[in-house]
């Protein structure tokens, strides 16, 4: 049987070689923005900078972006889909306990290090988010807010104790703030000092979702005597 030997179309294959090599051209822009826009902040970056470090012409970056402030969230978009995108999977895994949940959802945000683009994005949200509180408005709607009550959903039913599921319902921040803060004052403070970021996680899990209900306090014995006070001869 003779082999019939198929021949790409060369229409086909320098469409895709054209795609391929827009896709390389954007993430580079993107990785130059995100460097201008850590060092500088969004105020003081320009795109004529940021085309610079990206290696391509300032028209051919305004083909891909009109304005900075589309840059800037393509940026956070960039940083933010694929962890979020992971998170919904995470979260629909039923062989996993909810503790094991948030432990896999927000592994990537401590191991990836002070470096990573999610980690420096982490800090853009909060630095230009004080700074220019518009060019969170996209982040928040189509991240923050859905996370935030898909997070509700999840986990308010599973907390051990009235208290605890109380303040969840009312605050779902409750359940990663400790970590934001913690990496927060990890990137800050890097050169200072050293923090156990995922060992900060399951210690705030461990109060949230304790494996079994703490031992109860004893009551003090109302016979003894109090604590310091001699015996009366």
């Amino acid at each position: 049987m003779k082999h019939v030997k198929i021949r790409q179309n060369p229409v086909s294959a320098a469409a895709g070689g054209r795609r391929e090599k827009g896709e390389a051209r954007r993430a580079a822009i993107l990785d130059a923005a995100l460097e201008e826009f850590s060092g500088k902040g969004f105020t003081m970056a320009r795109m004529e900078d940021i085309a610079r470090r990206a290696r391509v012409s300032k028209g051919s970056l305004y083909l891909y972006f009109p304005n900075k402030k589309a840059l800037f969230e393509g940026v956070i978009e960039a940083a933010f889909a694929p962890f979020f995108a992971r998170k919904q999977a995470i979260l629909q895994d039923a062989s996993l306990d909810p503790r094991e949940k948030l432990l896999r959802m927000y592994e990537p945000l401590i191991s990836g290090g002070p470096r990573s683009a999610l980690r420096r994005c982490v800090c853009l949200t909060f630095s230009e988010g004080l700074h220019n509180p518009e060019l969170m408005g996209g982040f928040y709607e189509r991240f923050l807010a859905p996370n935030t009550a898909r997070l509700r959903e999840e986990f308010l039913p599973v907390a051990r104790t009235v208290n605890v599921r109380d303040a969840l319902d009312r605050f779902p921040l409750l359940l990663m703030a400790p970590l934001l803060f913690g990496v927060l004052r990890a990137d800050i403070f890097a050169n200072l000092e050293s923090q156990d970021l995922m060992g900060l996680f399951r210690a705030h899990l461990d109060i949230l979702f304790p494996a079994r209900t703490p031992d109860p306090v004893p009551a003090p014995n109302p016979a003894s005597d109090p604590p310091g006070q001699p015996d009366q001869a």
